[in-house]
């Protein structure tokens, strides 16, 4: 909670103190949001990012996270777009495990999001290719195969933040992989801090306590374009690049290119 001196009241900032967490508890929120973005649809706005959907709505004594009601909002948007925009696209950021996903996408008679974040392919992509096992991408990749048919996910190597190495952990213990060393291994070795490591990214939001950390880079640095000294070192990192966008296009869905991976751009330090 953060204290706004303009109003002289607390007000919950989820993730940022300038980004509030809206009251959807009070009618007259849903209906200015949704008047909103029918105004933008107007305008020709043909996607609407939902940020953070597992979040929403807000109840004391719980965690508020993917609570009914985030269903009853979402559900209700898309109502609304479609009667007065049938085009506009609903892209949930929805930042959970693969077994939570479902739900977002509504059912086919009474649908939610067109459209969710592949988080976990990405991260399970990345995974892969330090580990050199394809263990958690397979089984992840198997899963998303089994949601309902109407679910299609955005795939991409990397987005505009970070790589957050959210594993499904309780997979891992299954496939003997201690989950806090990989996650160490993943971001020491994407930082270029791990023997015979060819990545050049950066470690982000480092946890002394819970020793958490995500990673920053662009696709080529982090694949070895920007460490390779020799023709052979470079040749390799445009096959680990072709091999990871490969994989990307492979699986089902929308395939995205971050901007500047198309011309394989180095981290700007």
């Amino acid at each position: 909670f953060i204290y706004s001196e303009e109003m002289g009241r607390w007000v919950l900032s989820t993730f940022y103190p300038k980004q509030w967490d809206l009251n959807y508890h009070n009618p007259a929120v849903f209906n200015a949001i949704a008047s909103a973005m029918v105004s933008w649809a107007n305008k020709g706005v043909e996607v609407f990012r939902l940020d953070a959907v597992p979040y929403i709505w807000k109840e004391l004594g719980t965690n508020c996270r993917n609570l009914p009601r985030v269903h009853t909002i979402v559900r209700m948007i898309r109502i609304i777009l479609e009667a007065v925009a049938p085009a506009a696209i609903l892209k949930g950021e929805v930042v959970m495990a693969p077994n939570e996903l479902a739900a977002y996408f509504g059912t086919r008679e009474k649908p939610e999001c067109h459209l969710l974040y592949g988080v976990s392919s990405m991260v399970n992509i990345w995974g892969a290719l330090a580990s050199e096992d394809i263990r958690l991408l397979k089984s992840q990749t198997e899963a998303f195969l089994s949601l309902p048919e109407h679910s299609a996910f955005v795939n991409y190597v990397r987005c505009h933040d970070d790589i957050g190495w959210g594993f499904d952990e309780d997979r891992e213990r299954e496939l003997g992989i201690d989950p806090l060393q990989h996650k160490i291994f993943q971001y020491r070795f994407w930082s270029g801090d791990f023997p015979d490591s060819y990545a050049r990214g950066g470690i982000y939001n480092y946890d002394a306590k819970t020793l958490d950390a995500r990673t920053v880079g662009t696709a080529a640095s982090l694949v070895g374009l920007e460490s390779a000294r020799t023709e052979q070192e470079t040749e390799d990192a445009i096959k680990r690049f072709s091999l990871i966008y490969g994989t990307v296009f492979a699986l089902k869905g929308l395939p995205l290119i971050n901007s500047g991976d198309e011309i394989g751009m180095l981290n700007d330090r």
